[in-house]
């Protein structure tokens, strides 16, 4: 009898351990779900970055070319005649 007694509480002791497993290993899956969100979310950002970053490459290729176009403009103006010196 006492040996059963034992028994049952070692069982008890053993699901009381399993419940304790099962629920670090849910709070863990939990950890695992926000980290996806925040490395998807964090990506998506990331893109916008890169996007943006390329589209201020294009932009600032066009006002190069713009500011060439109007220093030559200024180079055969003959009403500036000094700003040939200048540039």
């Amino acid at each position: 009898m006492q040996q059963q007694q034992s028994s049952n509480i070692d069982v008890q002791a053993r699901a009381r351990e399993l419940d304790e497993i099962a629920k670090s290993i849910n709070a863990l899956a939990d950890l695992f779900k926000d980290l996806s969100s925040l490395v998807i979310e964090q990506g998506t950002i990331l893109d916008s970055i890169e996007y943006n970053i390329e589209r201020t490459a294009v932009a600032m290729e066009g006002a190069v070319h713009e500011l060439n176009v109007a220093k030559g403009c200024v180079l055969v103006c003959p009403l500036y005649p000094l700003s040939r010196e200048t540039l």
